[in-house]
């Protein structure tokens, strides 16, 4: 299977491991930064559903309103982040 994902102006594309030479992920996570509360929310359902690993559940931390870490059901590990907008000066 392959995946293209278009975020303008970058294309990220990507496919299965050739059998029998997967490997799991490890070194890195992929970042997404949610544009609200209800977005985080959304993607955290979505992607954690069955996750083999919750590192940090969704908390509040000195420099987001939510952040979480976690591997996914595939083995894929996230880290998601909500930063809301400050308030004009």
């Amino acid at each position: 299977m392959h995946m293209q994902l278009r975020l303008d102006p970058a294309t990220i594309m990507a496919s299965d491991a050739v059998p029998d030479q997967y490997e799991k992920p490890q070194g890195f996570r992929i970042q997404i930064e949610a544009s609200s509360r209800e977005h985080f929310d959304r993607l955290f359902a979505a992607l954690a559903a069955d996750a083999r690993v919750g590192d940090m559940a969704p908390a509040e931390t000195f420099w987001a309103e939510r952040f979480a870490l976690f591997t996914d059901a595939f083995g894929t590990p996230w880290m998601l982040n909500y930063d809301r907008p400050k308030a004009e000066p």
